[in-house]
C-alpha cells in the first residue's frame, strides 16, 4: 500500500466507520422516539422539542451520508477530492450543534426545576420543624 493511499486511510477510515455507528445510533433514537410518543404525557412544548431533536438528528445523519457519498463513491479514485470540504460537513456541523444546545437547555431547565423543588422542599421541612 502506498504512503498516500495509507495516509488517507488513516486520515478518512475513522470519519467512515463513525459514520456507519452514528447511523446504528440513529436507528436507536428512532426506536426511542417511537416509545416516547406511544407513552408520553409530558407537556407539549417537552413533545415538540423532542419531535424536532428526532427531525434534526435525521437531518444530521442524512448530511453526513451525503458527505460519505461525495467522498467514497462519487469521487472514488479521486484524491484531489479530498482537498476541500463538502457544503455537507457544514450543515452536518451546524445541526450538530443545534441539536447539542436544545439538549443542554433542555437539561439545563430540568436542574432549576429540581433545585427549586428541593428549594421548596427544604423551607417547608424547616417550617415543619420550627413549630
Amino acid at each position: 500500500m502506498s504512503f498516500e493511499l495509507q495516509s488517507l486511510a488513516t486520515l478518512w477510515g475513522p470519519m467512515y466507520w463513525g459514520f456507519v455507528f452514528s447511523t446504528i445510533l440513529v436507528g436507536a433514537t428512532l426506536i426511542q422516539g417511537y416509545m416516547y410518543y406511544n407513552r408520553s404525557w409530558d407537556p407539549l412544548s417537552t413533545q415538540v422539542a423532542v419531535a424536532l431533536l428526532l427531525i434534526l438528528d435525521l437531518s444530521s445523519t442524512a448530511a453526513l451520508a451525503s458527505a460519505v457519498s461525495h467522498n467514497f463513491l462519487v469521487n472514488f479514485g479521486n484524491y484531489s477530492s479530498f482537498s476541500s470540504i463538502p457544503p455537507a460537513w457544514v450543515v452536518e456541523a451546524g445541526l450538530t450543534t443545534i441539536v447539542t444546545f436544545i439538549a443542554q437547555v433542555f437539561f439545563a431547565s430540568r436542574i432549576r426545576i429540581s433545585t427549586s423543588l428541593c428549594s421548596l422542599a427544604n423551607r417547608e421541612f424547616i417550617a415543619l420543624q420550627k413549630s
